[in-house]
């Protein structure tokens, strides 16, 4: 089991910097902003949702001076699982993510490390 999580904005490569210093936190991509986090099957739970909003909420006044919109904005949620494929989101997280006007986006495959012999 293995989930990353991405906050991405859509912003190109020519405002990548004034992204970081709006957000405070340095982009992993050169094609667009984003944030990348990795959960390992050990590892804790990560609540991605509260960590993204929480880089974002209160800047998007700053983002929309420099022409990135709210719908140029996205949590991906990758998850790649071994047996059965569950997901749960809290209310307050779905709540805020909507508030927010922000995208969830989820993609889910079954890994292949499975012994099939």
């Amino acid at each position: 089991m293995k989930y990353t999580y991405i906050l991405r904005i859509d912003c190109g490569r020519s405002k990548l910097k004034i992204v970081n210093d709006i957000l405070g936190v340095d982009s992993n991509s050169n094609n667009y902003w984003e944030q990348i986090l990795i959960e390992e099957a050990l590892d804790p739970p990560v609540n991605f949702l509260d960590r993204f909003l929480n880089l974002l909420e209160g800047k998007y006044h700053k983002l929309s001076m420099v022409g990135v919109n709210k719908d140029d904005i996205s949590v991906w949620m990758y998850y790649e699982y071994d047996e059965q494929c569950n997901i749960s989101f809290s209310p307050e997280g779905m709540k805020r993510l909507g508030d927010n006007q922000i995208t969830l986006c989820i993609s889910c495959w079954e890994s292949h490390s499975k012994n099939t012999s």
